[in-house]
């Protein structure tokens, strides 16, 4: 079979993004909820405060039992249906909080923070074990982390039962793009959220929430940590399951996801790694976007050994550059598209990220090893470029408009028309193409036509 010697082409470079100064955040309008948005001025109080080591209690009205001190609280019974009334907050602290149950009722003015189920601030260490905590209400929560603390939690669940969805849905004005993308936004509820520097590490939990947001960490000031470890992960009639936002890193290892709309969220600087996962989403298993960020930021989405079912494409890149590896996964998309790039809609005046004349971007590079792939992949981004890198692996599907390098032991069966970019060189026989199906490949040498097993043939020009 006939050689073809394609463009060898370079993976750009990518130099890391530093992080932002709190000037540079605020002037970006990138405050994140914890450091400027309007929910911060609300009123709201925790029932039982732990600041400096200290017990206060606020207030004991809500409290039906169980035992609490400077140092932690055992089978603690909460219920409140006070909005703005939190559960136990813990300021600059070291705390463990041990078979609790915390209810929350009532529509919050605010978003999280002192109204949360529990709200770790301040450079505290907290533990929860076997523990409940319910949210039931506009922007309820069941927790938040925020300004240098850890959250541990094991053997626990986390019900958020949030704001109406839907054409209804309270929803603040320059997020309604929001909807179309995750089912939710900001102003209806968040089950967690994690914020300024801040981690958190879950084992065996299970997180559910109605309408909303279940793993939602942002406004990182420069760093945050997420480790689930063999959790469930449930949205039940909206929302995504994670959302990695700039300078956020989220592992989530032997989890099951069951997700009404999006499973994972990434936006700017930020990475997100799904080992050995089972993922249901009703939309998209991940997405990508630029929104309050730079065009030249790059995400990272890492995958192996998964097992994917979704509705939509399976990954989308909205005007961001991208790094996806899938290493070992099965994916099912129902619309036929494993991967798709576009211009994000829907986003407008001064949330619009473009990248500036002659300023280069690493563009979309998707990695696929160790598995069969079926879907097409589609390049619609005219203002970056697509590169697949094939390893060891079957990919049943059209290409778009992207560039295609193959690598040792791989394969590609071209199911309808195709527009490819030959990166390195091609033994031929590693395409095959459906009868009828035609191939166009830019290739650096070896011009010409050639049939292909399958019935179909390649056209290589200049």
């Amino acid at each position: 079979m006939a050689i073809i010697k394609g463009i060898d082409l370079q993976i750009p470079e990518y130099i890391p993004v530093r992080r932002f100064t709190p000037e540079e955040m605020v002037e970006m309008d990138m405050p994140g909820m914890g450091s400027g948005s309007k929910f911060d001025d609300a009123p709201g109080a925790p029932s039982v405060l732990i600041k400096n080591g200290k017990l206060e209690v606020n207030n004991d009205t809500c409290i039906y039992g169980g035992t609490y001190d400077d140092k932690g609280t055992q089978d603690f019974r909460f219920l409140t249906y006070n909005g703005d009334l939190g559960g136990i907050m813990v300021d600059n602290s070291t705390y463990e909080i041990k078979r609790a149950t915390i209810s929350l009722s009532g529509k919050s003015l605010g978003l999280g923070l002192e109204r949360s189920g529990l709200f770790v601030y301040n450079g505290s260490n907290v533990t929860m074990e076997d523990s409940v905590v319910y949210a039931n209400g506009q922007r309820r929560s069941c927790y938040t982390v925020m300004k240098n603390s850890v959250f541990r939690a094991k053997n626990s669940t986390f019900i958020c039962m949030g704001a109406p969805f839907g054409p209804d849905a309270p929803v603040a004005e320059e997020n309604n793009h929001l909807r179309g993308l995750f089912g939710c936004t900001w102003d209806t509820a968040r089950n967690s959220d994690m914020q300024d520097n801040s981690q958190e590490y879950l084992d065996h939990c299970t997180i559910i929430s109605d309408g909303s947001p279940c793993l939602s960490v942002d406004g990182s000031e420069g760093f945050n940590r997420v480790v689930a470890n063999d959790c469930r992960i449930v949205a039940v009639k909206s929302g995504y399951g994670t959302y990695s936002d700039t300078f956020c890193h989220i592992i989530l290892n032997r989890c099951d996801l069951d997700i009404a709309d999006t499973a994972g969220v990434l936006a700017g600087e930020a990475d997100l790694s799904f080992n050995n996962c089972r993922i249901r989403s009703g939309k998209w298993i991940a997405v990508g976007h630029t929104i309050v960020s730079l065009a030249s930021q790059r995400s990272t989405l890492l995958m192996k050994d998964c097992d994917c079912d979704c509705k939509f494409d399976a990954f989308s890149a909205k005007s961001c550059n991208l790094h996806l590896e899938l290493d070992g996964c099965t994916i099912r998309p129902e619309n036929g598209v494993l991967i798709r790039s576009e211009i994000n809609p829907g986003v407008k005046g001064p949330r619009v990220v473009r990248p500036a004349p002659g300023e280069k971007m690493y563009g979309i590079r998707a990695f696929l090893k160790n598995g069969v792939y079926e879907g097409n992949i589609i390049h619609e981004d005219p203002e970056r470029d697509m590169g697949v890198y094939l390893e060891n692996c079957r990919l049943n599907g059209a290409i778009q408009n992207a560039s295609v390098r193959f690598g040792a032991g791989s394969r590609w069966m071209a199911t309808a028309d195709s527009s490819i970019t030959i990166d390195g060189t091609v033994d031929i026989s590693a395409i095959y193409a459906a009868e009828g199906v035609t191939i166009y490949a830019r290739a650096k040498e070896n011009f010409g036509t050639y049939e292909l097993t399958g019935g179909g043939k390649i056209i290589v020009t200049e």
